[in-house]
């Protein structure tokens, strides 16, 4: 049996059209085809596939439509089979080397190469010099605002470096103050500053 099948635009029927014999067997094939037409929708639905399985109709369809349509698909295939087979037609190599000299080709090839390298290079140079620059600025500016703005909260890297600043000029500043009876400073680099021991005169007449 010949069969020709056809889909709706919105995938909702399936059309199976089959080519009659002509005879008294044409209508019992028909009247099983129909009867096994919901079947076998039912039976691709029970497989749980992703997909909706659209109404199965089968149709006696003559036999001029059907190798009409065949004979079309035919000539189409064998224009598509025809057109990929010719050959290509390409230039002799002796041809080739006669109009471009291949040493030269290299070299262009070479001298574009370089040329992008060399490009890619400053690119990358250009945009580390802006990198810095846009940094170094950065810093400036951060420097100048925790320094000239009054009366700003200071963020907990600033007020670590305040601390360190002021450890140290205290530190400095006790280390000129300190005289020679003087402790030293703690091991935990407390500030520590002792004044000088001074006696108390002794009264002879009392001693006496």
């Amino acid at each position: 049996m010949r069969l020709e099948v056809k889909i709706t635009n919105d995938f909702q029927i399936l059309n199976v059209f089959w080519v009659p014999n002509g005879d008294e067997s044409d209508v019992t094939t028909s009247k099983i085809l129909d009867r096994n037409a919901g079947l076998l929708r039912k039976r691709l639905t029970e497989l749980g596939l992703m997909v909706r399985i659209p109404h199965i109709i089968f149709s006696q369809e003559n036999l001029d439509f059907l190798e009409n349509s065949l004979s079309r698909k035919s000539r189409q295939r064998v224009e598509k089979v025809s057109r990929l087979s010719q050959p290509l037609v390409l230039p002799l190599r002796n041809e080739v080397n006669d109009k471009v000299d291949s040493s030269e080709l290299i070299r262009t090839f070479l001298k574009k190469q370089k040329a992008k390298k060399e490009a890619r290079t400053r690119k990358e140079r250009k945009a580390d010099e802006e990198a810095e620059d846009f940094y170094a600025e950065e810093a400036r500016l951060k420097s100048r605002r925790a320094y000239t703005t009054p009366n700003r909260k200071l963020s907990k890297t600033e007020q670590v470096e305040r601390e360190m600043r002021n450890y140290h000029f205290n530190l400095l500043a006790s280390s000129e103050m300190r005289g020679p009876g003087d402790k030293r400073p703690d091991k935990d680099h407390a500030i520590a500053y002792s004044a000088p021991e001074t006696r108390t005169p002794i009264d002879e007449t009392t001693t006496r």
